[in-house]
């Protein structure tokens, strides 16, 4: 089929030039199609199993183990620390270690620096780094430098600050 030759429309079946060769309506009642279809996308009422759905009713729920989801179930739970009752409880602690075991009897809500101390987080931080002791270049005498680039004592630093 050439360039000029007309087409028929499906819907309306007037004559029209296609623009393409899998043009199948006249402008207007593709424009008209196009709408329709762009409807009946929207007004679907089956949904595949699994997508789409909240909870229990979703493929991959596993009871329950987000922190949204015990994080609402703790909002029951009083809203200062239970261990040092001073500090807002900003975060939910599972007492068995369990995240998957979200009951309320197992939940508890800490502040930052006590869920710290319950699982240990100081022990992961690095070391204070030591530095080797260094000797002064303007006295020679020799001291413990505070950073990686102490070329001074604190004493000559001090001296040098006050010149």
């Amino acid at each position: 089929m050439g360039i000029h030759q007309r087409k028929e429309c499906l819907r309306c079946k007037k004559k029209f030039h296609p623009t393409g060769s899998n043009c199948k309506r006249c402008p207007i009642c593709r424009r008209e199609h196009e709408l329709e279809s762009h409807r009946n996308r929207w007004h679907r009422t089956y949904v595949k199993k699994g997508y789409d759905q909240a909870g229990p009713k979703n493929n991959a729920w596993k009871g329950g183990s987000t922190p949204a989801y015990y994080q609402k179930k703790a909002a029951a739970l009083p809203s200062v620390c239970a261990r040092c009752k001073k500090k807002p409880a900003v975060l939910v602690h599972h007492k068995d270690g369990n995240r998957w075991n979200s009951s309320l009897d197992n939940l508890e809500r800490l502040c930052k620096r006590c869920h710290q101390l319950e699982h240990n987080c100081a022990a992961n931080l690095p070391s204070k780094v030591q530095f080797k002791p260094r000797i002064c270049v303007m006295c020679d005498n020799e001291f413990a430098p505070t950073g990686p680039r102490g070329v001074r004592c604190p004493r000559c630093r001090q001296v040098r600050a006050k010149v």
